[in-house]
């Protein structure tokens, strides 16, 4: 089980951090958005912060891989989840619930709504349950067959309950 839940988080951020580099511009915007009425919203100072985010996402993508920080890859992982839960939900009291939450790199819409908080509050639960030491065993060939079939399992499942967060219900005509 935790074979499997470090392999979908690391594969989670490492989307993540691709599409921050591939898309830098965009998310610097995002990240305006997310910042403004702060007072700490000029322009210019949205490169540090994107640097500081493709660390802190490459930093929980290399945990994972190391069986030996587990610990940590939960602690990175479930804090990332819970800063950007935070930063919707100051969001939403704010009453900036029209910014596109960054989600979906751009592939749809998706304004910040409670949902999201919940699924990113969610995925922290989770990801902290890596924190929780546990023996260790030879993997067996049953043991291999599950992680390679539950990761992609997890991956569509994740990207169908994403997809479907980014409806707004039905549209009146």
């Amino acid at each position: 089980i935790t074979m499997t839940l470090r392999a979908a988080f690391a594969m989670l951020f490492a989307a993540a951090v691709a599409h921050k580099l591939l898309n830098a511009a965009q998310f610097r915007q995002t990240i305006h958005s997310y910042l403004r009425g702060f007072g700490i919203d000029g322009r210019g100072a949205e490169g540090p912060r994107l640097a500081t985010l493709i660390a802190l996402e490459f930093a929980v993508v290399a945990a994972c891989a190391l069986p030996s920080a587990q610990a940590a890859a939960g602690l990175l992982a479930g804090g990332a989840l819970l800063l950007y839960a935070f930063a919707m939900t100051v969001n939403l009291a704010r009453g900036n619930a029209l910014l596109d939450c960054g989600c979906t790199w751009k592939i749809a819409r998706q304004s910040v709504h409670p949902a999201l908080i919940i699924r990113n509050a969610l995925l922290s639960a989770i990801a902290f349950t890596l924190t929780v030491p546990v023996g260790s065993r030879h993997l067996a060939a049953m043991d291999v067959a599950s992680i390679l079939i539950a990761i992609p399992t997890i991956t569509l499942l994740y990207g169908a309950a994403n997809h479907l967060l980014t409806f707004d219900g039905p549209q009146a005509e």
